[in-house]
């Protein structure tokens, strides 16, 4: 009894607003052996503590948040509020993932504040940036609208976040739509300029020749936006990058020129080196940063000094300021920019021994992804190479899911494996993984992998998903093909690998050959067109040219073909080079076993490899591939097995 008094006594401090008071005396009560005494009041003084501290103190947020959980992992009769408040609170926090967690979960309770907890999820949904979960957005922030009253001011917030999410999603007309009614209703505001300016951008961006005037109409809305406030950054921002398509110099540096107060001259810098940057003027922006005195004691500015150089083709010199820029600033993504460099000067041992740096440093997860990647380029044994894949997984920067996508072309079938596929193949859940997954999904149906019965329509609606995302992807542009292709529909398929063969000539620096290997093979085997076996192999050797040794696999397969065929063009060791490197190949691929077998008939030689990857395969590989294989190596020049390619 005494017990309960102290919790009422506690609770009596808010009503005298001493709230500090309140929750100094719900701790002390809750640490004096509550929770042994009496169960039911150490849950009532945790729930007390933190929704008061949630609502009006805000000092002890990570208590709070524990107090929380206890709450909802003792499925107290607090459940449904404490996965609210936790929903509320991450979203103060800016936390996508866990709001996406927990809000998910109250709605499903039918926990209290609906609207808010669907305003957070649709936030937070609109926060990872891409189509699926854009449309994800849009759903919650309906339910939102629907359940808002009129009279609260929250409703015009959850109308700006619509029609954010409109722009996002290139739904321009109703974007704008959506405004007008805004603005007749509520009136104007500078937020609605900003956001018509923002469509009005979007619609210039759909077809830049045919919807020239929008860009003027982008502008002109920005002007009127900047007369609210002229110092509004935002706006700025986006007004300058206007002119900066219009390759307006003096119109965007005098713009960017009225947010100089003396103090922030580093950002002047950085925004005009932007505008360099944008209109392809690279020296006059590397002169400009290094005209600047202090430029050494900005990270910042000497990364950009960084980007100029690599867009100047100084590679060395790029190299020498993004190893700068990490140095100064610690910031992980640079590592990305000297890897990129490292692969074009074939250096990747020097990517190799700066990540093993910052894995001891600064173990995050994304640096032991790139030693993962890194180490395969190397021809790191593969069990290595999934350790790094591993620890990037145990730090959280893999998901279960993006971790499984790895696993699976590298373990043996496993039945726990596919469990977690078929988990994120829901219709809850798949709408919400990341293009690449769903890409990866797509082709498991496609050739009925990893527990995955094969069903050619669903992956081909899968990838059709996919190419909205990715309309230019040559990857995804190929393996459409291939659905068609075995669909038996040759016309589309070849229409396919010829999109992403023309697409992939348009790249500067692809970073996957695959549609050059689809394209040759549609004109090797006449898929939908007049076979050109002599165009085909003119193909297959400007992928390897392009590529060197980090091709796809069946661009290897392509090579080794014409080579065992006698093509003097295609040289016999040069395809066992290919194919004795792991990188391109999936870990259980016959065609690979079969090919390195027939090219070691021709230089007489019988490799350790070899008799690994059979001894690997043994129990992997089903009746048709067995097949293919016992008639493979009794033939001169076998075409590879095309079911997994």
């Amino acid at each position: 009894m005494k017990k309960y008094e102290e919790f009422i006594n506690a609770l009596q401090y808010v009503d005298q607003g001493d709230n500090k008071s309140a929750y100094d005396k719900l701790t002390e009560l809750i640490n004096d052996n509550l929770e042994l005494e009496n169960k039911t009041l150490y849950y009532d003084a945790l729930y007390a503590r933190a929704s008061l501290d949630i609502a009006n103190l805000n000092l002890h947020i990570d208590d709070s948040i524990e107090d929380l959980k206890i709450l909802i992992a003792n499925r107290t009769r607090y459940v449904k509020e404490s996965y609210s408040l936790a929903t509320l609170v991450y979203d103060h926090l800016e936390m996508p993932d866990e709001v996406i967690e927990y809000g998910t979960k109250a709605l499903e309770l039918d926990a209290p504040f609906t609207s808010e907890i669907a305003y957070a999820l649709a936030k937070a949904h609109a926060s990872r940036g891409t189509k699926s979960s854009y449309l994800e957005a849009l759903k919650y922030i309906d339910t939102c609208i629907d359940n808002a009253d009129e009279e609260l001011n929250n409703v015009v917030d959850f109308l700006i976040c619509k029609t954010d999410i409109l722009i996002s999603l290139n739904l321009t007309n109703q974007a704008l739509s959506l405004i007008d009614e805004m603005m007749a209703k509520h009136g104007a505001s500078e937020t609605l300029y900003y956001l018509k300016s923002r469509a009005y951008y979007c619609k210039y961006d759909e077809d830049p020749v045919a919807n020239k005037e929008y860009l003027d109409m982008a502008i002109d809305n920005l002007k009127i936006c900047l007369q609210y406030d002229e110092k509004d950054l935002l706006a700025i921002s986006l007004l300058v990058e206007l002119y900066t398509i219009k390759k307006d110099k003096d119109r965007a540096f005098e713009l960017i020129d009225k947010l100089d107060d003396g103090n922030h001259t580093e950002y002047i810098v950085l925004e005009k080196a932007k505008f360099y940057d944008e209109v392809g003027e690279y020296e006059e922006g590397r002169d400009l940063v290094l005209s600047f005195d202090k430029y050494q004691d900005n990270w910042k500015l000497v990364y950009t000094l960084g980007v100029f150089n690599k867009k100047l083709n100084n590679l060395e010199e790029a190299r020498k300021y993004y190893k700068q820029a990490l140095e100064m600033s610690h910031e992980n993504f640079i590592a990305s920019d000297i890897i990129d460099i490292n692969i074009e000067l074939n250096d990747e041992l020097d990517s190799n021994a700066m990540l093993l740096k910052l894995a001891k440093e600064n173990p995050e997860g994304v640096i032991f992804y790139q030693l993962a990647e890194n180490s395969f380029r190397l021809g790191t044994p593969i069990k290595k190479v999934l350790n790094y894949y591993d620890k990037a997984h145990e730090l959280g920067y893999l998901t279960d899911i993006e971790y499984i996508d790895v696993l699976s072309d590298y373990e043996k079938p496993d039945k726990t494996i596919t469990k977690i596929i078929k988990k994120y193949d829901r219709k809850k859940t798949y709408p919400l993984l990341p293009v690449w997954c769903k890409k990866k999904m797509a082709v498991r149906y496609l050739y009925g992998e990893n527990g995955i019965k094969q069903n050619i329509k669903k992956a081909i609606i899968k990838l059709f998903e996919c190419r909205q995302e990715m309309p230019t992807n040559t990857c995804v542009n190929a393996i459409l093909g291939r659905g068609f292709e075995l669909k038996k529909n040759f016309s589309l398929a070849h229409k396919m690998y010829d999109m992403a063969y023309q697409l992939i000539e348009q790249e500067t620096k692809p970073s996957c050959d695959c549609a050059y290997s689809y394209y040759a093979h549609s004109l090797i085997e006449g898929v939908g067109v007049k076979q050109d076996v002599e165009e085909a192999k003119s193909i297959i050797l400007k992928a390897v040219q392009k590529f060197k040794k980090f091709i796809c696999s069946h661009t290897a397969y392509y090579y080794a073909y014409f080579a065992l065929q006698g093509d003097e063009k295609f040289d016999i060791s040069k395809a066992y080079e290919l194919l004795s490197f792991d990188y391109p190949f999936v870990r259980f691929d016959i065609s690979r076993i079969v090919y390195l077998t027939k090219l070691e008939e021709k230089l007489r030689i019988r490799s350790k490899k070899l008799n690994n990857l059979l001894a690997d395969g043994k129990d992997v590989y089903d009746k048709k591939e067995w097949k293919y294989y016992r008639k493979a190596i009794t033939e001169d020049c076998p075409k590879p097995y095309w079911r997994n390619i």
